[in-house]
């Protein structure tokens, strides 16, 4: 959810759910911005790739606990003392 003063907001039957939907969520508003000025163009190219997310995003549900995982081999090469 997009609130009115644009935050984001999402849920989900995990906290790993609710990450990963909101990982997606501000990475499709990033898109949106950076094409923005480009609209005229690219509409039918951004129409193609919000379409290939959101059949990306229907095929994730369960891929979520690697996705999860991945983020945390990120996250500890990035930082490994961040369990701590």
């Amino acid at each position: 959810m997009i609130t009115k003063n644009h935050r984001l907001l999402t849920i989900g039957s995990t906290v790993v759910q609710a990450f990963v939907r909101m990982l997606y969520l501000e990475r499709s508003c990033q898109v949106q911005i950076d094409a923005s000025p480009h609209r005229a163009r690219t509409a039918s190219a951004f129409r193609r790739y919000l379409q290939a997310r959101a059949q990306q995003y229907e095929q994730s549900a369960s891929l979520e606990a690697y996705e999860w995982d991945a983020l945390l081999i990120r996250l500890s090469q990035f930082d490994p003392f961040y369990k701590n």
